[in-house]
């Protein structure tokens, strides 16, 4: 559908024919200040996020002060359109040593596919991006697309729009969530933010799978709960030489071996 309101949208002598639907512009476009002046909208998130506990480490990024050794956590914004006035966002957590194993497990088991269109977009990714995350946007209900419309905005409206959501939503479902454990309990739950249904892949099943065998937990037991959402990992995995039942077998066996080593 999209692809044919485009298509349409070219065929139409009124509108320019270089126009795009999206613009590869800086997305840290200027927010316009009452007095006419601009500020960029990078340091009016940042002013925003400041008081609840984000300080900004990369444009648009903004990592959480109490984040831990076990857990860090992030948030990250982007703007689309054309001209671009139209904010989304997203939180992510992590285990540095969870995402690791869980990277080295893709490069291991996932269909070439995945790992084709992974080397075409290597080195453009942000060190700060969370593989496993989930939109700021469609939590707070900003409306169509998960996003909120800048176009009119002042600065003190879009703080209005996102701080006291952070606060009110995001933070308690994830500002306790500091510790290897907690963040396990996290990824293993089936609910919202984070449903198993839209974010259950073979990568979050690795991070699972690693997270328990640091914690000690039985092998069978992890299985036992990977097994309950192992439809959602055959779209990921290399299902010429695996199911998602042997999957589960080698991450598991796998992340044995890894906290092994590690403790050595």
């Amino acid at each position: 559908m999209a692809a044919t309101l485009f298509a349409a949208i070219r065929r139409d002598p009124s509108v320019p024919p270089d126009w795009t639907p999206y613009s590869d512009d800086d997305p840290n476009i200027p927010i316009r200040n009452p007095d006419g002046s601009t500020t960029p909208l990078d340091d009016v998130l940042a002013k925003a996020l400041a008081p609840i506990g984000y300080a900004r480490v990369e444009k648009l990024t903004y990592r959480a002060d109490w984040s831990t050794q076990d857990v860090e956590q992030i948030l990250w914004f982007d703007t689309y359109g054309n001209p671009k006035e139209f904010l989304v966002g997203d939180a992510g957590l992590r285990n540095a040593k969870a995402e690791t194993f869980a990277k080295q497990c893709r490069q291991h088991y996932a269909s070439p596919l995945i790992l084709q269109c992974l080397n075409q977009e290597s080195g453009k990714q942000s060190p700060w991006f969370c593989p496993l995350h989930f939109s700021v946007g469609s939590l707070l209900r900003w409306g169509l697309r998960s996003s909120l419309s800048l176009a009119r905005c002042t600065p003190e409206q879009i703080t209005t729009s996102l701080a006291p959501g952070v606060r009110s939503k995001l933070l308690p479902l994830i500002g306790d969530i500091r510790t290897s454990a907690a963040l396990l309990d996290f990824l293993e739950r089936d609910g919202e933010p984070l449903p198993w249904l839209i974010s259950g892949t073979y990568y979050r099943a690795a991070l699972v799978a690693y997270l328990a065998a640091k914690l000690g937990r039985p092998q069978e037991e992890t299985k036992a709960l990977l097994m309950r959402h192992a439809a959602f990992f055959a779209n990921g995995i290399d299902m010429t030489r695996l199911t998602p039942e042997s999957y589960i077998d080698h991450i598991v066996d796998d992340a044995e071996a890894a906290v092994a080593q590690a403790a050595t």
